[in-house]
């Protein structure tokens, strides 16, 4: 019969997260002297990638008759490019779109000055990769194909993460000309978001 071992996105997962989150903030604190509005920021950040965790790469199962029946790990691998793309992946496609939309406009929010297209294509491209190839892993080590390691996915990931950026743009430019016509530059909130653009 073997065993059957689920690790899921539970409550150690996420003490865990919550320790590494405040080993991360204060050393941004402390260290890096970064003010309470950046820290803040930073925080929803993580609990977006925290999300972006629980949902891509949990649960986790291991399950040795599974593992036996499986033909071959490259079934848990699509290199089918987007043009072969059928009706039935669109949900998934947009789902991946709009999962990577926080990273495009987070990015640029935290690294001020430091991000532009070219950087936010290669922070998407660098998102998704490490996603995928965890997903490709978890395969390799339990052989099971509960999810698959889809080229397509980081195609939308990317689009997901440049989406995000331009709103992120657009946001600023309605900002900028509110704050001009209603005087209110002395708010931190804007303050910092206008010197992150």
């Amino acid at each position: 019969m073997g065993y059957k071992m689920l690790v899921d996105f539970d409550c150690l997962t996420v003490i865990v997260l919550s320790i590494i989150w405040l080993i991360i903030a204060l050393v941004l604190k402390f260290k890096c002297n970064k003010k309470i509005i950046f820290l803040f920021f930073f925080t929803v950040f993580y609990i977006y990638i925290c999300f972006v965790i629980k949902y891509t790469l949990f649960p986790i199962i291991i399950d040795p008759v599974l593992s036996s029946e499986t033909k071959s790990i490259l079934s848990g691998i699509n290199l089918i490019s987007i043009i072969k793309l059928t009706r039935y992946d669109l949900k998934t496609s947009v789902l991946n779109i709009i999962m990577t939309i926080p990273l495009g406009i987070g990015s640029p929010v935290l690294r001020k000055n430091k991000t532009g297209v070219k950087s936010i294509f290669l922070i998407g491209l660098i998102f998704s990769c490490t996603i995928e190839s965890i997903q490709f892993l978890e395969i390799l080590l339990t052989r099971i194909m509960i999810r698959a390691a889809d080229i397509n996915d980081v195609i939308f990931n990317v689009i997901g993460a440049l989406s995000g950026f331009y709103i992120y743009k657009a946001f600023i430019f309605i900002l900028n000309i509110l704050t001009a016509k209603l005087s209110i530059n002395e708010n931190k909130v804007v303050k910092f978001l206008n010197k992150s653009d």
